[in-house]
């Protein structure tokens, strides 16, 4: 079993934030090798620290290009219903996933980190998270 720990903060404990309104967050092996995991580990603060506003929901996505990853627009504001309602659709199709489909939702209570599984295991370069609702939303937000 392979667990990767996704929290660019961890080593460091400085607050990682983007001031773009639909951010997302690229990972790969540091070799460049592909990968096989089986969950992942995300972690996010309780509260804005600095005027961030802390991931609160978002999905998974693994790809060996980041070409594709490019064409997640799709799935850019799912909430937990709407990911169980589209992989319950999914399962009934034959095809394998594509790689612009996600392999996983996270959703936080009130824990500064969650372990997810993968629902759909497959190897890759490219993991790419992509935050769809924040813990708290900001006054200016649309």
């Amino acid at each position: 079993m392979n667990t990767i720990v996704l929290d660019p903060c961890q080593c460091h404990q400085q607050v990682f934030a983007s001031n773009y309104a639909r951010p997302e967050y690229y990972f790969r092996h540091l070799h460049g090798h592909t990968m096989a995991i089986d969950k992942f580990t995300i972690r996010s603060e309780l509260a804005s620290r600095c005027g961030a506003y802390p991931v609160g929901r978002g999905l998974v996505f693994m790809s060996d290009n980041l070409e594709t990853l490019e064409m997640t627009r799709p799935f850019h504001k799912f909430t937990a219903e709407d990911y169980q309602h589209w992989r319950a659709k999914r399962m009934k199709d034959p095809r394998p996933l594509r790689p612009f489909e996600p392999v996983a939702f996270f959703e936080f209570d009130d824990r500064r980190s969650i372990t997810v599984d993968i629902d759909y295991k497959r190897p890759c370069r490219y993991i790419m998270v992509k935050p769809t609702g924040f813990r708290s939303k900001p006054h200016h937000f649309r």
